[in-house]
């Protein structure tokens, strides 16, 4: 899917970027801005140039919303408690450059990602339920990023097919008619 091209070399520089995302998330429990914005280009390029993600303005757009807004909406639930506000952007700059749907793959992927860990640090009894162990969501967001990038596209199309997801418009023309 990506073969030595740049989008190989795209986004192994935006994984030096990722990854010192999570480094930093994983340590200080905090995203830096300065580190999103300096990473978002590298993303942006990933998507240009990788056939898996074929990214569109008004999917880019939606995907900031989808993306963000989702993050936003339960930081705002969680009283900015449950989820940092670096991860809200953190995954509205993801959303920008995957897009929707692609976007909603990684965040499903990531909550997966980052609820196993969880569960199994408490069947570790490494943390307990309720007693103040904190754990970066970030890491998490990025793992969701990078099988939303690798295996976004084969994932909506077993979707497709198994008829959970359905492309048919809401309204169709004919029904437009009635109205």
């Amino acid at each position: 899917q990506f073969g030595l091209s740049w989008s190989l070399a795209w986004l192994a520089a935006g994984l030096v970027g990722l990854a010192a995302l999570a480094l930093v998330d994983s340590s200080e429990q905090q995203l830096p801005d300065r580190l999103i914005i300096a990473t978002l280009p590298f993303l942006l390029a990933v998507s240009v140039v990788t056939p898996a993600v074929s990214l569109t303005i008004q999917a880019a757009l939606f995907g900031l919303l989808g993306g963000g807004g989702s993050l936003w909406l339960l930081w705002i639930i969680t009283q900015r408690r449950g989820i940092g506000l670096g991860d809200v952007k953190l995954a509205a700059a993801f959303g920008l450059a995957l897009g929707y749907p692609l976007i909603m793959v990684g965040l499903f992927a990531g909550f997966i990602l980052g609820g196993i860990f969880a569960m199994s640090l408490l069947v570790s009894r490494r943390a307990k339920f309720g007693v103040g162990t904190r754990v970066a969501f970030g890491p998490f967001l990025i793992l969701g990023y990078l099988v939303a990038i690798i295996f976004g596209r084969s994932i909506l199309a077993s979707l497709e097919r198994s008829d959970i997801i359905d492309n048919r418009p809401a309204v169709g023309h004919r029904d437009l008619a009635l109205i």
